[in-house]
């Protein structure tokens, strides 16, 4: 049965150098987990941004890198309807609009995000913090699960959803 103590806080492992503890089967086995990626999932939200100040502790008390990730939901199925409407009563060429449209959209909305995420990586960068950034595409859980395994990533720092009273009871916080 573990321990209260099984799962050790935050300890040095050499100057500069943090790891996170966790008891995994005996007590006298561990998994260490160096502290080296600090990813931080931004939507452009103030309540999203609400994170940062706690990342700028973090990444300097650890001397961890910082990953900022915006993710850009993937929205071509929705206009389906909309093409098949169109193409029924032979109103436009639907999929050379359709894909015009959603190539557009998707360089604008890239760009935007690249811009925003670029803002709050020179803001860390100023602090002395090392600051990457990333836009990717997809459900935004499956995107930021899928890069915090493939960069290694020790810790995720976000805001939660702030929901209050009834909603948060149904959906949680």
């Amino acid at each position: 049965m573990p321990r209260g103590d099984d799962f050790a806080p935050l300890r040095l492992k050499s100057q500069n150098e943090y790891m996170i503890s966790c008891g995994k089967g005996t007590d006298s086995t561990y998994a260490e987990v160096d502290m080296n990626t600090i990813l931080v999932p931004l939507d452009g939200s103030a309540l999203a941004e609400q994170a940062l100040p706690y990342v700028r502790g973090l990444a300097a008390l650890l001397g961890a890198r910082v990953l900022l990730l915006n993710v850009i939901a993937d929205t071509r199925d929705q206009g389906l309807m909309a093409e098949s409407i169109a193409a029924t009563y032979g109103a436009v060429d639907p999929l050379v609009t359709q894909r015009e449209r959603e190539q557009r959209s998707l360089t604008t909305l890239t760009q935007h995000a690249e811009s925003y995420l670029s803002s709050h990586a020179a803001l860390l960068q100023g602090l002395g913090i090392d600051t990457e950034i990333e836009v990717s595409y997809g459900p935004a859980a499956e995107v930021i699960v899928e890069i915090a395994e493939g960069q290694r990533v020790a810790m995720i720092v976000m805001a939660t959803h702030g929901y209050s009273g009834l909603k948060r009871w149904a959906l949680g916080s």
